[in-house]
């Protein structure tokens, strides 16, 4: 679990150049989104294991949810976010120290901005300013 936290939180970090087929506050961001992959720059692709999918859902209320093998995920994690522009910035990290199901868990800083490179039906593609790489998410049908 600690090594899927790391892994997560390394993701969120990456950030790429990447082609804009459509950014901004639209409905398309609003659904289940699969992680798919990490770009680091410079480095290989990173693939998370298919057979323990990691699922981010962004609702239109602001809520924000992380699954990790079919189970809420809420240590170390925000829950809430906005969207200005293109632009995504979390907020109210639930769990913490203060949660039993977490207290064993040394929490990383997460990054509360991230930007929306591309987002179209089947995809979506975050990064962080100026952090090299991207992580890519596709959509949960």
């Amino acid at each position: 679990m600690k090594k899927f936290i790391g892994l997560s939180i390394v993701a969120l970090l990456l950030i790429t150049c990447w082609h804009q087929d459509s950014v901004g506050p639209t409905p398309l961001l609003y659904q289940r989104w699969r992680w798919i992959e990490s770009r680091p720059m410079g480095q290989p692709v990173f693939r998370p294991d298919p057979t323990r999918p990691t699922i981010v859902t962004f609702k239109s209320s602001g809520e924000y949810m992380l699954e990790f093998n079919g189970k809420q995920w809420t240590c170390c994690q925000p829950n809430r976010f906005v969207v200005r522009g293109n632009q995504l910035t979390f907020s109210d990290v639930a769990g913490g120290y203060e949660s039993p199901e977490c207290a064993l868990i040394l929490c990383a800083p997460y990054e509360p901005e991230q930007q929306i490179d591309s987002l179209t039906t089947e995809r979506l593609a975050l990064s962080v300013k100026g952090k090299a790489g991207q992580i890519v998410y596709k959509a949960v049908r």
